[in-house]
């Protein structure tokens, strides 16, 4: 099956949920696009990123996911004001011409517009995906019982701020469900799809460049789990700056001294010898005491008369 066959299936069975949850991310249609655009043709250069995977729709979600969270973060979406997402949460929902279900689907809008990104994810997932908490959590690589949590406390804020324009809460959650979200731009597939193939070109007439296909095959591998990657390199560069700093720090052991010459060793035992010789002199002549005679008795008796 050749590449672009491949390309195209992908973008047939999944760009639609894609390009829905990356326009409950960023509400603006030309960062969807700007989006969309740069997965597909990251499959397109890369296909073996999806060698062994399961799901693909959720892997494909998990890479949307980031890439949004990304774009986000380089944008300053998280600084936007709760006016400015209201501008742009019109075109979330299908158009309607009952006035109700309009006013209904601009509330709603605005109100998952005013929920944290990490529960509005989930609530997107679980509503109108139809996912599992299981299969949200592999999604979002994230635990079961988080997805849950989120989805609880999205689903509840969401109930507070729609109160007024829906009385029967027994029925908010699938009345939520039965809410069709917009359709992705037909004009968009040939769009994406050429952007794919230029992509692949450029990429064959680099392909003798090895860092590039260093680069690639690097990707491939720590694309699906870039945090666990991450963690692993954070605590091997902690790992080593904590040796390079005890290096200095270790004390230094001297060498063991090389056994005297035996010309040396005889000069040694002559010297000793004759310091032990003028101690052992010293030592006779200190320790004899000073002689005293006694005098004949002659001599004695002279020396008494005079």
């Amino acid at each position: 099956m050749r590449r672009e066959t491949e390309i195209e299936r992908l973008y047939d069975e999944h760009a639609q949920p894609l390009f829905a949850f990356l326009l409950n991310f960023t509400r603006d249609e030309a960062d969807t696009r700007d989006l969309l655009q740069e997965i597909f043709v990251k499959l397109a250069c890369e296909p073996k990123l999806l060698a062994g995977v399961r799901d693909e729709r959720a892997f494909l979600i998990r890479l949307a996911h980031n890439a949004a969270i990304d774009l986000m973060r380089r944008r300053g979406a998280r600084d936007r004001t709760r006016e400015n997402f209201a501008a742009e949460t019109g075109s979330l929902f299908a158009a309607t011409a009952d006035p109700d279900e309009r006013y209904f689907r601009d509330g709603l809008a605005g109100a998952l517009a005013e929920l944290p990104e990490e529960q509005r994810a989930v609530v997107h997932l679980k509503l109108w995906e139809g996912l599992t908490f299981e299969e949200i959590a592999a999604a979002l690589d994230i635990s079961p019982n988080t997805a849950a949590s989120r989805y609880r406390y999205g689903l509840d804020k969401l109930r507070d701020r729609l109160r007024p324009l829906h009385e029967e809460m027994e029925q908010f959650e699938r009345r939520l469900r039965r809410q069709p979200l917009r359709q992705i731009p037909a004009e968009w597939r040939g769009e994406i799809l050429d952007a794919c193939r230029g992509s692949k070109a450029e990429g064959r007439e680099q392909e003798w460049f090895w860092p590039s296909a260093l680069v690639s095959r690097l990707s491939t591998i720590l694309w699906p789990h870039p945090r666990a990657w991450a963690g692993l390199a954070a605590v091997w560069i902690l790992i080593f700056a904590v040796d390079f700093s005890m290096r200095d720090k270790m004390p230094v052991v001297a060498e063991k001294a090389a056994p005297p010459s035996p010309e040396v060793i005889v000069e040694l035992k002559q010297q000793q010898r004759m310091l032990a010789e003028l101690i052992g002199a010293n030592q006779t002549r200190e320790a004899e005491p000073p002689r005293f005679l006694p005098l004949p008795r002659s001599e004695r008796v002279e020396i008494l008369m005079t």
